[in-house]
């Protein structure tokens, strides 16, 4: 109702209003980039904002008050034959209005600021306290986010939901290593894991599957020279790497007191049949136990 009763008397006031109107209307998205910035964390580059794009607009705005100002004055000299008292009354609450509107402005701009600051020292703060917890490896550390502003406040509860993510799969992986280093072989992961994290399980479960595989093919062999089967083996081909390498050097072991116990029973049915030419070789070691039975 207001602009509809200087409508009625002067076009070029409204008009001068609707461009103080449209100024206002520009520090809305300057309001996005402040809280951009703050998510950022990027204090400086916060502060220039404020100084360096936001000031331009209160400028701005300042002139098209100055205008009206102007325009105001100048009406009134033409009425002031008139009306003098009326014109005097006018500028004054026009001039008291844009002057209440000035120290808003720069009180709520003040205010806005040493908000975002504080708002963004906290943040740092916070992330700070999560940096050093894991310098240290508390792992299981959390920011707080309700020593956050509200508005803020997911950023926090984004970074501890990112250290969940993080951390669990590794602690599943530490626990498994642990058990494995004791023998104590696993039952293979099952969770479901993506990208980086999916690879470390595939190589755990492979860990595990060899493992289990390394023991069930020493378990056949224990179980075939059991049953009497003294050239049965464990297969290297079925493994790779260090694995293969275990694989050999168990083969070869047996090997080695299979050739012993061959030699003695071939001196020993020699022995048995009258023929007491056989003499055992020469055995390294405890084995030499042999030679001096013999």
């Amino acid at each position: 109702s207001f602009e509809k009763t200087l409508d009625q008397q002067d076009k070029t006031l409204v008009q001068y209003f609707d461009e103080y109107k449209a100024v206002r209307k520009e520090i809305a998205p300057h309001m996005d980039s402040i809280y951009v910035l703050g998510l950022s964390l990027q204090k400086q580059s916060l502060e220039d904002y404020l100084q360096h794009v936001t000031e331009p607009v209160l400028v701005k705005e300042l002139k098209v008050i100055d205008q009206i100002v102007k325009y105001k004055i100048e009406a009134g000299k033409k009425v002031a034959d008139e009306n003098t008292s009326l014109a005097n009354q006018s500028t004054t609450v026009m001039i008291s209005a844009i002057l209440l509107a000035i120290i808003l402005g720069t009180f709520l701009s003040i205010l806005m600021a040493k908000n975002i600051s504080r708002i963004i020292g906290s943040l740092v703060k916070e992330s700070q306290f999560l940096i050093e917890a894991a310098t240290n490896g508390k792992l299981d550390v959390r920011a707080d986010p309700h020593k956050i502003n509200f508005e803020f406040r997911d950023i926090m509860v984004g970074f501890n939901k990112t250290l969940d993510a993080l951390i669990s799969p590794l602690n599943v992986s530490a626990e498994y290593m642990d058990r494995i280093s004791k023998g104590d072989i696993p039952q293979k992961i099952t969770d479901v894991y993506k990208g980086d994290f999916n690879e470390i399980k595939n190589n755990l479960n492979l860990c595990i599957d060899t493992l289990n595989e390394l023991v069930k093919e020493m378990d056949k062999m224990y179980e075939a020279h059991k049953g009497g089967d003294i050239d049965a083996f464990v297969d290297p081909q079925m493994f790779t790497g260090v694995y293969r390498k275990m694989a050999n050097g168990i083969n070869e072991e047996v090997k080695i007191y299979i050739h012993i116990v061959s030699d003695i029973m071939g001196v020993l049915m020699a022995y048995s049949e009258g023929d007491f030419s056989p003499i055992l070789k020469s055995l390294p070691g405890k084995q030499a136990i042999a030679n001096e039975k013999m």
